[in-house]
């Protein structure tokens, strides 16, 4: 009976409290593209009700007519988080692997995004205009998007170069403890 060496096994990624953190932070990807998905859908929707300017409108509806790249881009960039992260979820998926998606969606997607409708909505006084206090709303979602997805590409470029080092050197241990192996059976020290 041939039987396999675990000696040149990586140990599994965190175990079992590696996959609740990896899963929790999916599932708060998804929450804030889901969120942001719903406010730019909504507020995208509404220049196509009322395609003209009238003087019953505020400035508010008024930028929804003129600015639809700006809900288009934050749109887009919700829809492809959202796909993404929901594409992380299969278990089989080895999502670190794309570290470099998880960046590109952090500083191209949300880091814009964030610039944007925190650049116009920030700072505005939005007492008695919903769709204002919305778009704000969406800024500081769009500012927590960027966290989060910082943080998953952190986590995912973190772990490759763990698995990197570990697939490449042969010794993981070696590599972190200088080549010393004290404690192991086969250790030289």
């Amino acid at each position: 009976m041939v039987s396999k060496s675990s000696e040149n096994r990586m140990p599994r990624r965190g175990g079992l409290p590696g996959v609740i953190l990896r899963t929790l932070l999916r599932v708060l990807q998804i929450i804030i593209a889901l969120s942001l998905l719903i406010i730019f859908g909504t507020d995208l929707n509404g220049p196509l009700k009322h395609p003209l300017p009238s003087p019953h409108r505020t400035s508010s509806q008024w930028i929804h007519r003129v600015a639809k790249s700006d809900w288009t881009y934050g749109l887009a960039i919700s829809v492809i988080s959202f796909i993404y992260a929901l594409i992380c979820l299969i278990p089989k998926i080895s999502s670190f692997r794309y570290f470099f998606v998880d960046a590109f969606l952090a500083l191209a997607g949300w880091l814009v995004v964030f610039g944007i409708w925190g650049n116009n909505y920030i700072k505005r006084d939005c007492r008695d205009d919903k769709d204002c206090e919305e778009l704000k709303l969406a800024a500081w979602f769009a500012l927590a998007g960027w966290i989060v997805w910082t943080v998953g590409a952190a986590w995912g470029a973190w772990v490759f170069n763990y698995e990197r080092r570990w697939t490449h050197s042969g010794d993981w241990w070696a590599t972190v403890r200088g080549g010393r192996r004290s404690g192991y059976p086969h250790s030289n020290v």
